[in-house]
């Protein structure tokens, strides 16, 4: 696999604020130090402006950068930055433990999202939408 340069993309971080704890995290990098990383993160191939977004994993990346570990990951092809974010959602909605509460927030997050998107961006360029390289 070629090394591309992973980005953290603040909407995505945005789905899910609020929803981790430091317990959480203390326990997730316990665990990872323990076994490793056993789920792949899932990285944007496509569309070009956003190839390198972790898309699922942000979590995982930040702990094995810490760790100095290798953070696995496969590569995706989205047609757009909208896919990407339905994508981010569902999968973590499927694999996090959450209550009936913050599935409903991280629900309400997107849809907000959603909104906010489609009323800034009619007609316009989804490449205008900020990528943090930050981390």
């Amino acid at each position: 696999m070629s090394m591309i340069e992973l980005k953290v993309n603040q909407g995505i971080r945005a789905l899910f604020a609020g929803l981790d704890d430091k317990g959480t995290l203390e326990e997730l990098e316990k665990d990872i130090q323990k076994r490793g990383i056993l789920v792949k993160g899932v990285v944007a191939n496509s569309p070009e402006e956003y190839r390198g977004v972790i898309v699922c994993g942000d979590k995982r990346h930040m702990l094995a950068t810490k760790l100095k570990i290798e953070f696995p990951y496969i590569l995706v092809d989205f047609k757009d930055f909208e896919e990407l974010m339905e994508y981010a959602k569902n999968d973590n909605l499927l694999r996090r433990q959450l209550t009936k509460a913050q599935r409903l927030k991280v629900e309400d997050n997107y849809i907000q999202w959603l909104k906010k998107t489609r009323q800034e961006h009619v007609g316009g360029d989804r490449a205008s939408l900020s990528i943090d390289n930050g981390g």
